[in-house]
């Protein structure tokens, strides 16, 4: 039996695994909610996330653990493996950056992250969404309904400023020195992560790059069951 942990995105919630639920074959699926007011802390930078959620992966059970996270949650999945490599089996990276090398890009970063958690905190909740929406990398992507009940402002205020990918390290040669199997997957119409995913070169035999047709970044919603179909193949590789 495989052990499925799954982050997902900024501005998401466990619940947006739940199209997967019964459709993977001998998968037990392991949701996370980072955000929420229940959420419990795992520590404040990308690394302390990495640390604590490993460590706290390893104690649930003996089940083959196997990593997945989307955009925020897939830098947040890196993290996590390269803590603790030897307890992960494989990954599944989903729309995520590896990090930004040119210290300009990331001043430029923290000044968008900023503004974006400065309309959060201080603006209607819609006014926030339709802005955060507006970006150019969710163009051509499902719209994604959220209640503001659902989640604790402070918490994303958090992803913005101590998560953001101006405080990340460039990962990618860590990344693909990984001695595990990696699925990675991007959407074709989201070309600056087509781009980055096609510059990667694993080290494992088994790892394997999924540029999805007819899709952008937000893939897992927009084409699920290509997605679904993709996922139970590669971890057919694993098991």
């Amino acid at each position: 039996m495989i052990k499925l942990s799954a982050l997902h995105g900024f501005l998401g919630t466990g619940q947006d695994w739940d199209f997967l639920e019964g459709r993977l074959k001998n998968v037990s699926l392991e949701k996370e909610d980072l955000f929420s007011k229940k959420q419990h802390s795992y520590g404040e930078t990308l690394w302390e996330f990495g640390d604590a959620f490993s460590r706290k992966a390893a104690l649930s059970d003996s089940k083959t653990p196997v990593l997945m996270g989307y955009s925020l949650g897939g830098r947040l999945a890196l993290h996590a493996l390269l803590k603790k490599p030897d307890y992960w089996k494989a990954a599944i990276i989903i729309s995520a950056h590896t990090g930004l090398k040119d210290e300009k890009l990331k001043a430029l970063r923290k000044e968008s992250d900023a503004s974006f958690n400065q309309l959060l905190q201080n603006e209607p909740w819609d006014v926030f969404m339709s802005k955060w929406n507006s970006q150019e990398v969710f163009k051509n992507t499902p719209i994604l309904h959220r209640e503001e009940s659902h989640f604790d402002k402070k918490l994303l205020g958090k992803g913005f400023l101590e998560w953001s990918i101006s405080r990340q390290e460039d990962l990618k040669s860590r990344i693909e020195s990984l001695n595990l199997p990696i699925f990675w997957i991007t959407g074709e119409k989201d070309a600056k992560f087509s781009d980055l995913a096609k510059s990667l070169n694993f080290k494992h035999p088994d790892s394997i790059l999924w540029i999805a047709e007819q899709s952008g970044h937000r893939v897992p919603w927009q084409i699920q069951p290509e997605f679904i179909s993709k996922i139970n193949q590669f971890l057919d590789v694993i098991r």
